[in-house]
């Protein structure tokens, strides 16, 4: 099976979501992941470190 990396990087523009846009934003990145999982194609995800290493 092939892996990926999926990298992002969020957007500064000025303002910062209210906690309720956080929260519906949040949940849906949490379904996606769970459907991945279900589908058997999510092994795992850590933030990198600073500077854009692993741990």
């Amino acid at each position: 099976m092939e892996k990926f990396m999926l990298i992002f990087q969020e957007e500064l523009k000025g303002t910062s979501p209210s906690p309720d846009q956080m929260e519906q934003s949040m949940g849906k990145w949490f379904a996606w992941i769970d459907s991945l999982a279900k589908a058997g194609k999510y092994d795992s995800g850590e933030p990198l470190l600073p500077g854009g290493q692993s741990d």
